[in-house]
């Protein structure tokens, strides 16, 4: 969906959730702001019993001048009737009549089928702000010269990751790096959301926790519905000394918002995500914070928190754990070949100098590396890039002279650090074929496995049981994680 195709309506609605927070209203005021300076008159609001709003929220719609009102009914049906942060017929939106229904949101969809024609939804971004800046960018509507708007977009991202701390699709890192909010008004904003009753929550959820000392992992519940202070609680469970992880988790709804912290490398975040949330809900992260949202109606009548000891303690209790540069016992490993399947590949050095500190940004991940004449950046047969030793690769690739061609969702972006500038790999970006001589031994793994590889031994790979853990034939430092899925169109036993 296009935002210009909003612009053939006149009586137009734009509609946040009911019990608004600070993307719903970011989000609708963008939609706002895109149709009054293309000459629509747009009347933007929320629904619900209850019209109070949080001492945040006030000073956003006052600061920012967003023209939000609650509104119990609609005096006439609009011809457009535009669902921001929420969906038409949710529980958590009041539903009025209109002539068409619009959707653009961020959460998950259970039923696809169920959007109206006119949708856009992101359901891995981590705010509906992030939604509408890449409608923005794909239209050229430029926010720049809108201070107040780029506020509002950078202050619903900063509340619903968690005041930056569950930032991790690449897309809202990309609108971080890119807004230039008002920081004087961000100021006000930051220091004003917690209201008195969650000081009373988050003191019960202190003292209400549950430690498991033999794998140091803390869990506790809050009687909130602000999932911003779930952030608050995990963050001040993580400085016990006896916690190396924590999930805190509120009911929030038909949903459980729950929080994860991670301060040891052994463990990331988002994996314990989505361990916990593993059909039954979604959610994501980084490495060391992550969040995440558990539907009620998947639990089948079973307790929240008896399924999340359950998982957890499996979670703990069955990881194997690879050291590159370790002793490996190779017992079950099989020798294989890796057939001459195309792929792509990308030289940082025709971009940068070398020496140039640059971030790779992956639906993967952020990595840091360093611009070396040695270190190529190889793009595999689903989009995924990792470094590779440039000898390693002209010996078992060759260039094939063409474009390649991306086929992901999201293109990987490497950021300068002293500049700041982005760059996307399909700049540098050259296809290659393997030329078949790529011997490995694997084996398929049957537990949850975790690698530190030599390029990045503080950040390891993971892998679930169907996937391979490999080891280079003429390396036997470089092990890593190869999906099952790859594995099986690219590698054949060797003899």
């Amino acid at each position: 969906m296009e935002l210009s195709e909003l612009l053939q309506y006149d009586k137009i609605v734009i509609q946040c959730h009911d019990e608004p927070d600070a993307d719903a209203f970011a989000s609708g005021y963008a939609v706002y702001c895109y149709l009054t300076d293309h000459g629509r008159h747009p009347r933007f609001i929320y629904a619900g019993w209850n019209a109070s709003l949080k001492p945040n929220l006030q000073h956003m719609k006052d600061l920012l001048q967003i023209p939000v009102e609650h509104a119990a009914s609609l005096e006439e049906r609009p011809d457009l009737l535009i669902m921001t942060d929420c969906r038409y017929g949710e529980r958590n939106a009041q539903k009025f009549e209109a002539g068409t229904i619009c959707v653009i949101d961020h959460h998950q969809v259970r039923d696809r089928a169920a959007l109206p024609e006119l949708h856009e939804v992101m359901e891995n971004y981590g705010s509906c702000s992030t939604v509408l800046y890449g409608m923005f960018r794909r239209d050229g509507y430029d926010v720049s010269g809108n201070p107040l708007l780029q506020t509002a977009l950078y202050y619903g991202l900063y509340m619903d990751t968690s005041q930056f701390q569950e930032l991790w699709h690449p897309a809202d890192k990309d609108m971080w790096e890119a807004l230039n909010p008002d920081e004087g008004i961000l100021n006000v904003l930051k220091n004003t959301n917690i209201a008195p009753p969650d000081l009373y929550a988050i003191g019960e959820a202190f003292s209400s926790h549950v430690v498991d000392t033999d794998r140091r992992f803390a869990v506790t519940k809050v009687n909130t519905r602000d999932r911003n202070i779930l952030g608050i609680v995990s963050d001040t469970l993580l400085q016990v000394d006896c916690i190396d992880a924590c999930v805190v988790y509120a009911q929030i709804g038909d949903m459980i918002r729950f929080s994860a912290r991670s301060c040891v490398r052994e463990v990331r975040a988002d994996e314990l995500v989505h361990t916990i949330s593993d059909g039954i809900g979604s959610g994501g992260g980084h490495r060391k914070k992550a969040a995440g949202v558990i539907f009620c109606d998947a639990l089948d009548g079973n307790g929240f928190a008896d399924v999340l000891t359950v998982r957890l303690q499996q979670y703990f209790d069955n990881t194997d754990i690879f050291y590159a540069g370790g002793t490996m016992d190779m017992a079950g490993f099989g020798l294989y070949r890796k057939l001459p399947v195309y792929a792509g590949v990308a030289d940082l050095n025709t971009v940068f100098s070398p020496g140039t500190k640059v971030l790779l940004r992956t639906l993967e991940g952020d990595i840091d590396l360093t611009v070396n004449q040695e270190q190529l950046l190889m793009i595999g047969v689903n989009g995924e890039a990792y470094p590779i030793n440039r000898a390693t690769f002209e010996k078992n690739y060759m260039i094939t002279g063409r474009d390649y061609a991306y086929s992901a969702d999201y293109i990987p972006v490497v950021r300068d650090y002293m500049s700041g500038i982005h760059t996307d790999l399909s700049r540098m970006t050259r296809e290659c074929r393997a030329l078949g001589s790529s011997l490995i031994y694997a084996r398929q793994l049957t537990r949850r496995t975790h690698v530190f590889t030599i390029w990045d031994p503080q950040k390891y790979i993971y892998g679930n049981p169907g996937d391979w853990i490999a080891v280079r034939k003429d390396n036997r430092d470089d092990i890593y994680i190869i999906a099952g899925d790859i594995f099986a169109d690219t590698y054949v036993p060797e003899g």
